[in-house]
């Protein structure tokens, strides 16, 4: 254990694959993270100002869990995996994007078989 960082431990279905083994998520348990990848690149086939995520995208570790007051002051911690970065600038974008096709029927119509 580190005094500094006290880290959850993550399910295996958040964690990273290799991008360069097409069955590793099956191996490692990690369906979660590799079927968002893919809903995110299907996404962006009709849609290209969506960002993606990188091949074998996972969280391979959890952000620290401290308790101190002076982490309610301090701005993007160096403790924050560079994963979750990503994860909340590709997840914002394609929540806004999934709010706007409630009255879009022609966009639903693109992205169903996503």
């Amino acid at each position: 254990p580190d005094d500094f960082c006290e880290r959850p431990i993550l399910p295996d279905i958040l964690k990273p694959t290799d991008p360069t083994d097409p069955l590793s998520y099956v191996r490692k348990g990690a369906y979660q993270s590799h079927g968002y990848v893919e809903m995110v690149k299907c996404l962006h086939e009709s849609n290209s100002w969506l960002p993606t995520l990188p091949d074998g995208w996972g969280i391979e570790k959890a952000p620290c869990m401290r308790i101190s007051v002076i982490d309610c002051f301090k701005e993007g911690g160096v403790d924050y995996p560079a994963s979750m970065k990503i994860l909340e600038n590709v997840g914002r974008n394609v929540g806004i994007f999934m709010q706007s096709l409630a009255s879009n029927e022609k966009r639903k119509e693109q992205v169903s078989t996503c």
